[in-house]
């Protein structure tokens, strides 16, 4: 009896137990099911919540971001601005904890292009500048992070240049005040040279009407900003789907958009410098502009120069002004007042004094820094009358740097002041062996010779660094025929007396021997540059293919000068010289003609063709 009624409590037990276990399978079953049901919904409602789906979500997530990102690369490349606007709102939502530099970038620039598209009344620039606001809080101030500084940084430049560009200057100033009042981002030099380039373009915007010339282009004396599309100061280096294009970072902007021989506003120059190390244009109009032959009472001693910065009291030299009127534009871009009034207003001025500041920490820094904050830092001393300091700045980079734009601005400033210098070749033919297509340096150097104060063969061999790198004009190739034909013409130096007989004997005969050959030609040093060049040269400029196409160009006058240089280095009957000898004889060019025969029947063979 009691066995049966255990037995009768186990089967109660068991299907106690088995319908439990259907009401929990249903159960499970039901929520299952209303949860699919809520993750749908959800997932339509907000598109980025399936970011963090996924049984691998970290991996999803990845996968998911890099195709957003290149759906919105591509979308921005189309304009097409409001598919953009989907992708980036849920990217933006997917994202909001990423702090990525990168990934950030790609967000906020394209935030500020779609808004500026979209939106009809057209996005102030306040409101601009509040993305940028938000975009610096999302970087965060973790300086420990070598990117993630340089980045924070960047952003914070790139809103100065968007205030700048919008003409809010009150607003630049007090972006580039929080800059530097940064504990951990005041101290980089990158901050002192933008920062003082922002006081260099508030203090030009400020005395545009007294520093602009009559005849400076209107069109281009906004502000020059890389657009928010195209921002500058980036150095992050990344290569990944979350840059916006391949020109996303800002080029280079060539000297020539200065406009040479043109006097333009400072402001332009200024902001051009905070990312651009331009090159100056080696084929403009050769410019001599006026020289005074007395230079030493225009400005003060570097210890007058120094006194006067500190007690800020700065004195109008209408002859100084006048002679930096005559500097090169890419120089020195703008004229300066004539007013004494407003000379002195504009140099005591708390932004010039900030600008100076600045630009000299910015150049006690590293070379990539310094250099960039060399140009306009002379600029403001040549425009303060501080022209020692200035040349001062210029040597010491000079000597710590082999840079093309400090040597050229160091030959400008001494052509300028000290006309007359022995040092002046010296700096030619410095800027000639970085650069040597410049050909205006070279036609300088040509000058100085023509006026009897640069030897024959120092300017053949500047001459020749030219033609390596460089297909001339026919000006060249004549001053080039010239100097041959001139350091044939001096025998002196290629004569020798040797005694004959023995010693001891009382009468001794001398005999004596002519080369014929210049001594810049054989000398141990330079001797094996020129033969290098003879067998280069039959390829790179005197071969029949080159003259054929010479020919069929008409330019006479270059073969002509080609072909006198080419008598006096591989003699008068080499190839080349015998076909456009005739070529010319045939024609109605006796002026020509008759340069190439004198050059012929005066030249000497100095290297053998074959």
């Amino acid at each position: 009896m009691e066995d049966i009624e255990e037995e009768q409590k186990i089967s109660k037990k068991i299907k106690a137990e088995n319908s439990h276990s259907v009401d929990s399978d249903d159960n499970d079953l039901d929520h299952d099911s209303l949860r699919r049901f809520k993750r749908a919904v959800r997932s339509l409602a907000k598109p980025s919540y399936l970011l963090g789906l996924g049984p691998n979500s970290k991996s999803v997530q990845c996968e998911y971001r890099e195709r957003l990102t290149t759906i919105l690369r591509d979308l921005l490349r189309q304009q097409n601005w409001r598919e953009a606007s989907g992708v980036l709102s849920v990217l933006m939502q997917g994202t909001m904890g990423d702090r990525s530099p990168e990934l950030n970038r790609l967000k906020y620039i394209a935030l500020i292009r779609i808004q500026s598209r979209l939106t009809t009344d057209g996005l102030s620039s306040a409101k601009i500048g509040k993305i940028y606001d938000t975009w610096i809080g999302k970087i965060g101030k973790e300086h420990k992070e070598l990117v993630v500084g340089q980045e924070r940084l960047s952003v914070c430049i790139e809103q100065i240049l968007h205030f700048l560009k919008h003409g809010n200057d009150d607003d630049a100033y007090q972006a580039a005040v929080s800059l530097m009042q940064d504990r951990e981002l005041g101290k980089l030099p990158r901050s002192h040279l933008f920062v003082g380039l922002t006081f260099y373009a508030l203090w030009s915007r400020n005395y545009l009407n007294h520093l602009q010339s009559e005849d400076a282009d209107p069109s281009i004396l906004g502000m020059s900003e890389s657009r928010s599309d195209h921002p500058i100061g980036y150095s992050g280096g990344y290569e990944s789907v979350c840059s916006l294009d391949p020109e996303a970072s800002a080029g280079n902007v060539s000297e020539s958009s200065v406009m040479n021989e043109k006097r333009i506003s400072h402001a332009l120059i200024s902001v051009q410098e905070m990312e651009t190390d331009t090159k100056v244009d080696t084929e403009s109009k050769l410019d001599n502009p006026v020289h005074l032959t007395q230079t030493a009472t225009l400005y003060a001693s570097s210890d007058e120069n120094e006194s006067l910065q500190n007690d800020a009291a700065h004195t109008f030299n209408p002859s100084l002004v006048s002679l930096l009127d005559t500097m090169e534009s890419w120089l020195l871009p703008v004229k300066l007042p004539k007013d004494p009034a407003h000379y002195v207003k504009m140099l005591n001025d708390s932004h010039y004094k900030e600008a100076v500041k600045y630009m000299r920490l910015a150049l006690d820094s590293s070379h990539p820094v310094s250099l960039a904050a060399l140009r306009p830092l002379v600029q403001l001393l040549l425009m303060g009358g501080q022209i020692d300091e200035a040349k001062k700045e210029v040597d010491k980079v000079c000597d710590e740097v082999r840079d093309l734009k400090a040597f050229r601005i160091r030959a400008v400033l001494l052509e300028t002041f000290h006309p007359d210098s022995d040092m002046l070749a010296k700096c030619y033919e410095d800027v000639l062996n970085i650069d040597g297509r410049c050909t205006r340096t070279l036609m300088k150097l040509i000058n100085l010779h023509h006026r009897g104060v640069y030897d024959t063969e120092c300017l053949i061999e500047m001459i020749a660094l030219h033609l390596e790198v460089s297909y001339p004009k026919p000006e060249i190739w004549r001053q080039f025929a010239t100097c041959f034909f001139e350091l044939c013409q001096t025998d002196e130096d290629r004569m020798s007396v040797c005694a004959d007989g023995t010693e001891g004997e009382e009468t001794k005969c001398y005999s004596v021997r002519y080369s014929r050959t210049p001594k810049v030609f054989t000398d141990r040093t330079s001797g094996k540059a020129w033969k290098l060049r003879r067998k280069w040269w039959l390829t790179r400029h005197f071969s029949l293919k080159t003259l054929d196409s010479e020919i069929e160009s008409g330019e006479l006058e270059l073969m002509a000068c080609k072909g006198a240089c080419a008598s006096h280095m591989y003699g008068q009957d080499f190839g080349y010289v015998a076909k456009v000898y005739g070529l010319l004889d045939k024609g109605s060019h006796s002026d020509l003609f008759m340069f190439l025969q004198n050059h012929r029947l005066n030249s000497i063979r100095v290297f053998d063709p074959d």
